[in-house]
């Protein structure tokens, strides 16, 4: 009697799943367009002010990946926005970055809705949905002069 009673709690206290597994199970959240488009229109006026109080594009930088890159058509210049943010600010002063953000035709990557591109005359920034972290970053910088 007691065996059965022991195999029995054994049996339950087996199929029950550990309260340590649930907390291992963060699921992804996954984002509608919509969320998103509405995530970015709340961002852009943040980096526009931020950008205009710096005088400065490190508001940029702080929102770019590591792998998010700048290339200047005019000087061949190609690097990181991290890592050459002086040269870069070199090749695109602040207000010109302010007048793409602000005046720039804005083009959505209608696939999925996960990357943007604001484009004002010969330069371009280019912004990526980051489903991990749920948030844009700056993926690219382009400058034609």
């Amino acid at each position: 009697m007691i065996f059965r009673i022991i195999l029995i709690g054994c049996i339950l206290l087996n199929s029950c799943e550990k309260p340590e597994n649930k907390e291992e199970k963060n699921e992804m959240k996954t984002y509608t367009e919509k969320e998103m488009l509405k995530e970015f229109n709340i961002l852009l006026p943040k980096i526009v002010k931020d950008i205009k109080e710096k005088k400065n594009l490190i508001p940029l930088r702080n929102l770019s990946a590591d792998s998010s890159d700048f290339f200047s058509y005019e000087t061949n210049f190609r690097g990181y926005i991290r890592d050459d943010l002086e040269v870069i600010e070199k090749n695109i002063s602040y207000h010109d970055v302010l007048n793409v953000l602000t005046l720039g035709k804005q083009i959505v990557d209608e696939e999925n809705g996960d990357g943007i591109q604001l484009t004002y005359r010969k330069h371009s920034i280019m912004f990526q949905f980051d489903e991990e972290e749920g948030k844009w970053k700056v993926s690219s910088i382009l400058v034609e002069k």
